[in-house]
């Protein structure tokens, strides 16, 4: 009976920590959660990056995130990643070649 009442517990735990993340993603985002439901399972029916966060952190649905770095439905939301600097110009030395024999003329008429 212990263990069943352990079990029941963390149940309730985890149904009450749900409705705080639920609860926090209403007052963060407003009335768009509100539209929000825990029917869509995959990445291909979420309509925005709000949506595909709702169903990841407030239903659950771990399977969002496929390669693990906290952004769900990168399809969606993007990479997340920062985009790679760009290289740094060459800075080439112009010379200057003004007094430099012309070789098309070689010189030899």
């Amino acid at each position: 009976m212990a263990t069943w009442i352990a079990a029941d517990v963390c149940g309730v735990m985890l149904i009450a920590l749900r409705l705080m993340v639920a609860g926090a993603w209403v007052l963060g985002s407003g009335a768009a959660a509100l539209a929000f439901d825990c029917q869509k399972r995959y990445c291909r029916e979420m309509s925005s990056c709000a949506e595909a966060r709702y169903q990841f952190s407030v239903c659950g649905y771990t399977n969002l995130d496929r390669d693990k770095d906290g952004i769900p439905c990168e399809v969606v939301c993007g990479s997340g990643k920062r985009p790679s600097k760009p290289a740094p110009e060459r800075n080439v030395e112009k010379v200057d070649d003004t007094n430099a024999p012309d070789p098309a003329s070689s010189g030899s008429d």
